[in-house]
């Protein structure tokens, strides 16, 4: 449905004069395409100056409607989202998940150090955990999969310090 002003009148929403913040959008997306490689120096610089010229919304989309992240919305017209996206309870809002294994893992890692006196039984856990967390890595997050190594690798360096200390007080 178009946008209706008084006594039903439809205004030509391409024909509308763009804002300086709807120009710098346009400059950000041309720039994206031009870091991406999508754009070469020359027509960079070329829609770059037209974008900064342009008198209509019309203008603007043409400049970017070929790129993967145009054209710019046209004020007043409602972009469907993408299935899952959205509020309530018909279209959650898509959250990372994070494996507890890998989490527990990783913070076992770095307590052991200050609750020494429990003589390496958290390093032992945290070992534990973090293969347990790596063998079902695919399954979350990459950030499981590097919390899970963070705990293995203090865990077995911790472990190892423990050995040495409880080897060292066996041998004096």
């Amino acid at each position: 449905m178009a946008l209706q002003g008084p006594l039903g009148f439809q205004p030509n929403i391409a024909g509308m004069r763009p804002s300086t913040a709807d120009r710098s959008r346009a400059v950000d997306v041309l720039a994206a395409a031009f870091a991406e490689g999508r754009l070469d120096g020359s027509e960079h610089r070329r829609r770059v100056d037209a974008a900064l010229r342009a008198t209509s919304y019309q203008e603007l989309s043409t400049l970017t409607g070929d790129l993967p992240s145009g054209p710019l919305p046209v004020p007043g017209q409602a972009l469907p989202l993408p299935p899952g996206y959205g509020y309530g309870p018909s279209a959650p809002y898509p959250q990372s998940t994070v494996d507890g294994c890998a989490v527990t893992s990783m913070v076992l890692g770095l307590i052991t150090p200050i609750v020494f006196f429990l003589f390496g039984l958290p390093s032992l856990a945290a070992i534990v955990t973090g293969h347990i967390a790596l063998a079902r890595a695919g399954q979350y997050s990459s950030a499981s999969r590097g919390m899970a190594i963070a705990g293995l690798v203090l865990g077995y360096l911790e472990a190892l310090v423990t050995f040495l200390i409880l080897l060292a007080i066996v041998v004096a």
